[in-house]
């Protein structure tokens, strides 16, 4: 039987942890990465980039209290022209990637795997559509090792196993050399999971946009704005981001949610060798009074050359 005192401070803490996982659970995770990594919540965008590419970060949610939200995901992709195509010779290709990420929160976790596939064509000289799907497994749990009992047999603990629930994902992706036009759905599988409390994983929908918009002649300063829009029906987000970028090689930009989050990140490339991103979320709302923010930091290393200027040179995917 877990101690009292134990018990009781258990409680406290993970209150405000137990409702973010569950509704991490049921909907949306938390980070911003997306939005140089937008495979992560569409599979059609997956290989828009030149070159194939490894992806790494991490997220440190209410920096400074215990247990708080953490999560580490990495990525990858490589791209498929066929036997002897040219470099800008053929209209479409195929992509193929895969993702995973681990997430905790005060005694629980989320874990998953994916394996993803895009199929790309070209509709014209500079717009291009790619069509996407992913499968995978999610596990759920309660970290046990994390709590102290007087019986290490206590049956409330051992009953706690972990779960495992199939995991599905389409999207449609719709590109030029400006603007980038996406839909996507998420967790198409519906299920339940039963942890502390049961959590319904419902099936949410994404919808994104973004437009940008040379600032000089030469191109070398541009603004992109950008939007997205995640629902599902018990919960809807809106995230609305703006990115100053200079020659692809730094960059800048506020990012607002509508839950009343603000982020700020700043990033650039290393010797055309690592890009590295870094988040800085201000809570605006309740979250404020009990962390110093949040922070995220996203590292992108190219694993070859541009193979074709059917590919998008662009920083965000």
């Amino acid at each position: 039987m877990v101690y009292p005192q134990i018990f009781q401070s258990i409680c406290l803490l993970s209150a405000l942890l137990l409702v973010h996982l569950n509704a991490k659970a049921q909907q949306f995770t938390d980070t911003r990465h997306y939005l140089f990594n937008y495979q992560s919540i569409n599979p059609a965008a997956l290989g828009l980039g030149n070159a194939p590419e490894l992806r790494a970060g991490f997220k440190r949610q209410w920096a400074g209290l215990e247990g708080a939200p953490l999560a580490f995901y990495a990525s990858a992709f490589t791209n498929y022209w066929g036997k002897g195509a040219k470099s800008d010779g053929p209209n479409r290709y195929h992509s193929f990637g895969g993702q995973a990420l681990t997430e905790s929160a005060g005694i629980l976790r989320r874990s998953g795997l994916q394996v993803q596939y895009a199929y790309h064509l070209r509709l014209s000289e500079t717009l291009r559509a790619s069509f996407g799907a992913s499968l995978g497994l999610l596990t759920y749990g309660i970290q046990t090792d994390k709590i102290v009992t007087a019986n290490p047999n206590d049956p409330g603990l051992r009953n706690q196993a972990t779960q495992v629930r199939p995991d599905a994902n389409l999207g449609l992706w719709l590109t030029d050399n400006r603007f980038f036009l996406g839909f996507s759905l998420n967790q198409i599988i519906e299920h339940r999971v039963l942890l502390s409390t049961e959590s319904r994983i419902e099936r949410q929908t994404n919808l994104t946009a973004g437009y940008t918009v040379p600032l000089d002649q030469e191109a070398k300063w541009s603004l992109t704005p950008s939007l997205l829009v995640r629902y599902s029906q018990t919960r809807s987000m809106l995230d609305f981001s703006t990115m100053l970028n200079y020659k692809q090689h730094a960059w800048t930009g506020l990012s607002y949610r509508s839950s009343g989050l603000l982020a700020v990140f700043c990033g650039g490339s290393i010797k055309n060798k690592c890009r590295v991103s870094y988040f800085y979320d201000l809570a605006t709302n309740a979250a404020s009074q009990i962390s110093n923010g949040s922070h995220e930091l996203l590292l992108a290393f190219p694993l070859g050359s541009a193979k074709s200027s059917f590919n998008q040179n662009s920083i965000i995917y």
